[in-house]
Parts: structure tokens; sequence; C-alpha cells
């Protein structure tokens, strides 16, 4: 439920992507996140990943975000 009145800050207000409070942007940016690695693949399909999955450097976990710091790629020219 979106209340415009609520006061932020504290526990359980974050907007997260689940839960009490739900990030509206949420389900927009998944959306995006598949157009764009489509459109990506299908413009360098042999993009792949240039270090195996285990030397992916991960970002430190925050209140409800986490994720890779950094991805390297290649490709076949």
């Amino acid at each position: 439920m979106l209340d415009l009145r609520r006061e932020s800050g504290g526990a359980g207000t974050w907007p997260s992507g689940h839960g009490e409070t739900v990030c509206l942007g949420a389900q927009l940016a998944r959306v995006e996140m598949r157009v764009a690695f489509s459109a990506l693949l299908e413009c360098v399909p042999t993009l792949r990943m240039a270090v195996p999955a285990a030397e992916v450097v991960l970002r430190p976990e925050t209140r409800d975000i986490c994720g890779v710091r950094y991805l390297p790629a290649a490709w076949d020219a």
C-alpha cells in the first residue's frame, strides 16, 4: 500500500522489493534489465563472462541491495 503521509526512516520503512514497503519501480527495473540484456546478447551473441563465476566480485550487501561489483566480459570479434 502506498502511504504518502507516512514518516520515512525507522525499521521496516525502507523501500525494498518485497514486504510491507515495496519499491514501485522494482518491476519496471526488472523488465528493463530483461529487455536490455536480450538486446545486448542479440547484438553481441558471443558475449560471455571473462572469469569463472567463483571469481566474480560481489558488492558488500547493504540493507536490501546485493549484486556484483563488476563483471568482466569478453566476446569474439
